[in-house]
């Protein structure tokens, strides 16, 4: 072990004897569950860390055939600690916007895991269950609703991502109708958080 090495495991043994947990307060509606964001982790993570020299990174990482964002723990000296990466799995590789939710997701719990930080599964139930998704017919409204009831960024992105098969049926004047409604909450929701 080098000066650097010690130097980084003493700090974060330190920055994780008082690292709390984020409170649980985005809600899942389709597994009527709470769990904390990435923002409420992201800002517990980022002010106990710079107490000990320590700051986190998060990258995109492609490998031979997967891509995978990595979870990295560095020290001022240089020294740092990553983690295996989480796997960025999509159907549809081009689509930016199931990117960006897969990315949101894997930088949340890719930081919790690192920092052993317990947060409650929310969209990670997939794994398990089919997700509930919601049906979309040329009742467009009550979609609508769904998106306005929308309590977190998280939430909303979830419920958009999972019914994208659906939305693609709809007439080019509907899908329009639905992805402005859903920008404007979006935005609502990145201005709350703000």
């Amino acid at each position: 072990m080098t000066k650097d090495d010690t130097a980084l495991y003493s700090s974060l043994v330190q920055a994780l004897a008082e690292m709390a947990n984020p409170k649980k307060i985005a809600k899942n509606p389709f597994f009527k569950s709470k769990y904390a964001t990435l923002e409420d982790t992201l800002a517990i993570a980022s002010d106990t860390l710079a107490k000990y020299d320590l700051a986190v990174m998060q990258l995109n990482v492609s490998r031979e055939t997967d891509t995978v964002l990595v979870t990295r723990i560095i020290h001022k000296s240089g020294a740092f600690l990553e983690d295996g990466g989480v796997p960025l799995k999509l159907k549809d590789q081009n689509d930016a916007q199931k990117l960006g939710s897969a990315i949101t997701y894997a930088r949340r719990y890719g930081l919790q895991s690192m920092l052993g930080m317990c947060g409650e599964d929310d969209d990670g139930n997939t794994a398990v269950a089919p997700p509930p998704t919601v049906k979309i017919t040329h009742k467009q409204e009550s979609f609508t609703d769904k998106i306005n009831g929308a309590s977190s960024l998280d939430g909303l992105e979830y419920l958009w991502d999972n019914n994208q098969d659906r939305i693609d049926t709809l007439s080019d004047s509907r899908k329009q109708t639905l992805t402005m409604q859903y920008n404007k909450k979006k935005k609502e929701l990145e201005n709350a958080n703000v």
